[in-house]
């Protein structure tokens, strides 16, 4: 109508593994959104949830990374109405909790050496992030922060003699597309590096 539009849609996707794109810088990108949930009124969005993969470094465990922007009423600072305002909260949701490796010193394509056989993130989900610290340009790949502090995952490694470790750690969310490029991976390993002393 001339008041605006109403809108009640939810698209679902799977993304390919990377796609051939002549007018891309590199040919290849990586298509990340897996699902997009919008309901608006009179052109007023009221829920809006986008999932979008990507994996958790330095382990490589698959992980998508929620946004979610609702309409909720709060009163306006000086106290005195009543207003509709958007409110977003950002969640990563583990979905590879167990990951196996190949023994160091034996070729792995996907990644860095790692001491283990296996790795299982226990963390199922992070609570709502007070915040995102960008690794990369464009704040895509970034360091989940809850209570404005590095959020740590409990995760528990079987290295290759069986022995287990329970252990804490921050991990980055990397996007798919730049888990894609080299030169950006590049950077995220030096991020990491330097971050985690």
């Amino acid at each position: 109508s001339t008041m605006g539009a109403w809108l009640n849609s939810e698209g679902n996707w799977i993304p390919p593994e990377d796609v051939s794109e002549p007018a891309c810088k590199t040919s290849h990108f990586s298509f990340d959104l897996e699902n997009w949930r919008h309901i608006a009124a009179m052109g007023r969005d009221q829920y809006v949830r986008i999932i979008k993969e990507g994996f958790l470094f330095p382990f490589g465990h698959r992980a998508v990374q929620i946004r979610i922007t609702e309409r909720k009423f709060n009163r306006t600072p000086d106290g005195k109405t009543i207003e509709a305002y958007l409110r977003q909260q950002i969640f990563v949701v583990v979905r590879e909790h167990e990951k196996d490796y190949p023994a160091v010193g034996q070729p792995n394509p996907n990644g860095p050496q790692i001491p283990f056989q296996t790795v299982r993130i226990n963390t199922l989900s992070t609570p709502a992030l007070s915040g995102t610290d960008p690794v990369l340009p464009g704040g895509n790949t970034f360091w989940p922060l809850v209570e404005n502090q590095d959020f740590l995952f409990k995760m528990l490694g079987v290295d290759w003699e069986g022995n287990t470790s329970e252990f804490t750690a921050p991990l980055i969310f990397v996007a798919i597309d730049d888990g894609r490029d080299i030169d950006r991976m590049g950077k995220v390993v030096a991020a990491y590096n330097t971050d985690i002393k």
